[in-house]
C-alpha cells in the first residue's frame, strides 16, 4: 500500500493525520499533549467541540464550495433543530456569508 493522496474527502481524515504531520498538527497538539494527539488519530478520543469552532467550521465549509457545504450540512445534525431548522447561531453564519457574497 502507498502513500494515500490528499484529497476533500480524505483532507481532515485521521488516515491523512497518520502519514502526514502538519505545521498545526505539530504546534498545537503534539507539543501540548502527546497522548491526546496519538488518541484521536487512532480515533480513540475526540476532544470536545464548541460553538464558536462549528460556526468557523460552517462559514469554511462553504467557502470549499456547494458540495462540501451540502456535505458538512448532512453530517452535521447539531446544526439543526429537531424540526429541521437551522440555530439561531448559525443563522448568524448564514448572514456572514451572504455579505461575503455580496462583495465578490
Amino acid at each position: 500500500m502507498g502513500i494515500p493522496v490528499i484529497n476533500q474527502d480524505n483532507y481532515y481524515s485521521n488516515e491523512i493525520d497518520k502519514v502526514y504531520m502538519s505545521n498545526s498538527q505539530y504546534k498545537k497538539s503534539f507539543l501540548e499533549c502527546e497522548a491526546a494527539t496519538i488518541a484521536k488519530i487512532n480515533g480513540e478520543w475526540q476532544p470536545p467541540s464548541s460553538e464558536a469552532l462549528l460556526f468557523g467550521q460552517y462559514v469554511h465549509a462553504w467557502l470549499e464550495g456547494e458540495k462540501a457545504f451540502d456535505s458538512f450540512k448532512m453530517n452535521t445534525p447539531s446544526l439543526f433543530t429537531q424540526k429541521g431548522q437551522l440555530y439561531k447561531q448559525y443563522q448568524l453564519a448564514d448572514l456572514m456569508i451572504e455579505s461575503i457574497n455580496s462583495k465578490r
